[in-house]
């Protein structure tokens, strides 16, 4: 089968570095727990009313991780943590079931000429049989005929979806219309009513305090908390900072990065932070509670190393984590999980929150009265003129600056109510009163900017294969959702204990 992938030749000359080098970024290490270890029993599962084999799974998990490899590469690594085999191979086991009722075929050839395509099969822009075997050994870990055939199913899937998505089809006036959305500009005048913080003295019966507190408990959430200590190796000693501050050479990088595996490896052999840090000349640092809302800035730690910090168990030490002032080794000192606290502890939030909410509702009601008010005074003029009936009202006027949908705008921020209302405006005409974080606002529209139709020419086929893509994604996404629905999956698989 496929013999011409096969076939030995004369023998070339492999660069074995940039074998290895492949190897290494592509790095596909440990065992998949589910070739070796499936439930016990003669099935894994069982699709559309059919069993499926342990062995069945095992072929269709495998082909699902050769699938993931070329999906991702060199960035297989990184990214593995996030995939769901399991559940992509029920996916691709329910797919073929649907692939197979369709008679989807693809030939040997179309096999040959995606394997020879794979640039990682290719040496000087040729497909390389010797890379290609000593790839297939040393990170795909099957031999050929496996891997080709995982490729034929990975071209039938293709094919199947290809035939379903073959008649969606975009019109220019759908892409005039996105086109449009996205180009169209407006300005508008507004006056802003905010709500009134002088009421923040008032007195509130603790019998309503508690009463709201009792209606409005998940408000008060407290998200996870952390309180860490840590030992930052940092990039540089001694170096006269900058601002902005200048970015570590590689040396400095290697040299922290060399310090803090060495930290490491004592610090396995040794849990004490603080022992090992003295040793090193470093200081343990506390950071004080911190939760997932409202994380600890002034630790200037990227999200990535925020993230893992949150995922640890008290007492775990991390791995060395780089941030901008070098690599930091994180243990875990207390962890507070979500909770509601008890009334006594948010008392005066339950407070604010009330005073807050009835500030709001005050100045909507201003807002509505203001509306009525600018409405009567325009009505005076024959030409109604909003800037002289807000002025005559004694109304602070405000304009923003030409802009489309989701922009930020001065003063308002990004407020999407407030976004939509001005582009649904006719000339000359005020909109209701609209909510914002600010407050509540009385739009006029000033000038609509239309979006340009030459300019629209010159990009429609590329924003209609946009559209088109959308559109495929959306189909796939609800096929595959009615599919699961009738395969009725049953798994019988246990979890994987992977650490």
């Amino acid at each position: 089968m496929l013999k011409i992938l096969r076939k030995k030749g004369v023998m070339k000359r492999i660069i074995w570095a940039i074998v290895i080098m492949i190897v290494v970024a592509f790095g596909f290490g440990g065992t998949l727990y589910l070739l070796n270890d499936l439930n016990k029993g003669a099935y894994a599962g069982k699709i559309f009313h059919q069993r499926v084999s342990r062995d069945q799974f095992r072929k269709a998990y495998r082909n699902t991780r050769i699938q993931a490899l070329l999906r991702y590469g060199s960035d297989f690594q990184q990214v593995r943590q996030y995939l769901d085999l399991e559940a992509e191979t029920w996916d691709r086991l329910i797919l073929l079931h649907e692939a197979k009722k369709e008679r989807v075929r693809v030939s040997d050839q179309d096999v040959i000429e995606t394997i020879q395509a794979y640039p990682f099969f290719q040496k000087n822009g040729q497909f390389d049989n010797t890379l290609y075997q000593l790839l297939l050994q040393r990170v795909f870990r099957v031999p050929p005929r496996i891997f080709e055939e995982s490729v034929r199913e990975n071209l039938v899937l293709r094919r199947l979806l290809q035939n379903k998505t073959a008649d969606i089809a975009v019109s220019e006036a759908e892409a005039w219309d996105v086109y449009k959305r996205q180009n169209e500009k407006v300005q508008v005048s507004y006056v802003l009513i905010k709500p009134d913080d002088t009421s923040q003295d008032a007195t509130i019966p603790e019998s309503a305090l508690k009463k709201y507190y009792e209606e409005n408990k998940l408000d008060f959430l407290s998200p996870l908390a952390v309180n860490v200590r840590y030992i930052l190796v940092p990039f540089a000693e001694n170096v006269e900072k900058t601002t902005p501050p200048s970015p570590p050479s590689e040396e400095a990088k290697n040299a922290a990065r060399q310090k803090a595996e060495t930290i490491t490896e004592e610090l396995q052999a040794q849990p004490d932070l603080a022992a090992v840090a003295s040793k090193h000349g470093l200081t343990v640092k506390t950071s004080g509670f911190f939760d997932q809302e409202h994380p600890n800035l002034s630790l200037g730690w990227p999200y990535p190393v925020l993230h893992e910090v949150f995922r640890m168990d008290p007492e775990d030490i991390s791995p060395p984590l780089e941030t901008p002032g070098g690599y930091v080794l994180i243990q875990v000192m207390q962890k507070k999980e979500a909770r509601i606290p008890a009334f006594e502890e948010v008392k005066d939030k339950v407070r604010e929150a009330i005073l807050r909410k009835k500030a709001r509702a005050q100045a909507r009601q201003k807002a509505e009265q203001v509306l009525e008010a600018l409405k009567k005074e325009m009505a005076k003029t024959k030409l109604p003129d909003f800037a002289k009936a807000a002025k005559a009202l004694g109304l602070d006027l405000q304009q923003t600056p030409a802009f489309s949908r989701g922009q930020y705008l001065p003063k308002i921020g990004i407020a999407k109510d407030f976004q939509e209302e001005a582009f649904r405006l006719n000339e000359g005409e005020l909109s209701p009163v609209v909510e914002t974080e600010k407050g509540f606002c009385i739009l006029h529209l000033d000038q609509s900017i239309p979006a340009d139709p030459e300019a629209f020419q010159k990009k429609k086929d590329e924003i209609m294969e946009a559209i088109r893509e959308e559109k495929i994604n959306q189909f796939i996404n609800n096929f595959l959702t009615e599919l699961r629905a009738k395969a009725q999956l049953e798994s019988y698989l246990q979890p994987p204990n992977e650490s």
